[in-house]
């Protein structure tokens, strides 16, 4: 299982992070966000049914950690979360741009899952 994981970070680590940065604009947020993405997909692969993309499945959780974490920060908190989103303009599909300057980061956290 964690083979699959590693492949899939390899696969999509640096796409969620650009989606996560195109959400939230904060490269360190993206960072956090995109770390935990990993961690509750590790904790949750076994549930992964496949009726959706890996891709797609990444993006949920990334999606859902965000909410979570706007809630942490007390932004909108009447609104509801599609308003949320709608206010955000959060695209389901994440732009490829924005990568080059999380190299490092993403380099570094690649090897953390060795």
């Amino acid at each position: 299982m964690n083979r699959d994981i590693e492949e899939y970070y390899t696969q999509y680590g640096r796409k969620v992070y650009a989606y996560l940065l195109s959400i939230c604009r904060e490269p360190d947020t993206a960072q956090e966000l995109t770390q935990e993405t990993f961690c509750q997909a590790i904790k949750s692969l076994s549930r992964f049914k496949g009726d959706c993309s890996v891709y797609t499945w990444l993006c949920q959780i990334a999606k859902f950690l965000w909410l979570k974490e706007l809630k942490c920060r007390k932004y909108h908190p009447s609104a509801s979360e599609e308003e949320q989103l709608e206010r955000l303009d959060i695209s389901i599909v994440p732009p490829d741009e924005q990568l080059e300057s999380s190299d490092t980061k993403m380099t570094a956290w690649s090897g953390a899952l060795r």
